[in-house]
């Protein structure tokens, strides 16, 4: 089994921390996708409406990074995400697992915050516009598949 350290992001009173080590383009993009997953489930349990798209989620959350960020520095507990990706080779097939660990509360603020802070991040470093890196994860998100790496 290959392990793949996607990274630690912490919460703290000097707001937030993002840890990279050994980072890939394939990594945070699985990252995104797991918070997006996540943050749906509060969705439908807080909620009840209809499910939004990746676009429409990344959207909001550019929209109110700002407040977050400023409502997150407020808040003095440490919160901690420790992420991990696995590839498991299964009957010769490589299947990627994707370990997320929450240490504290997340709410959607939280997520929607990372999920926007880490296309960023994926942006600057790869050089890649904002927008193709949401097409990516919708096409991701739709086929299940990566046919093009970041």
């Amino acid at each position: 089994m290959e392990k793949e350290y996607v990274g630690t992001i912490v919460f703290n009173q000097e707001g937030i921390t993002i840890k990279h080590e050994q980072t890939t383009g394939k990594g945070i993009l699985l990252f995104i996708l797991k918070l997006y997953e996540d943050l749906l489930e509060n969705f439908v349990e807080t909620e009840k409406k209809e499910i939004p798209s990746v676009r429409e989620i990344i959207e909001i959350s550019e929209c109110c990074k700002e407040q977050i960020n400023h409502d997150l520095k407020l808040q003095l507990d440490e919160r901690v995400i420790i992420s991990e990706i696995e590839n498991e080779n299964i009957n010769g097939k490589w299947v990627v697992i994707n370990k997320v660990k929450y240490i504290g509360q997340f709410g959607k603020a939280e997520l929607l915050y990372l999920i926007n802070q880490y296309i960023h991040y994926l942006s600057n470093q790869t050089g890649t516009d904002f927008n193709e890196i949401i097409d990516v994860l919708e096409q991701i998100q739709k086929t299940k598949e990566f046919t093009e790496e970041l």
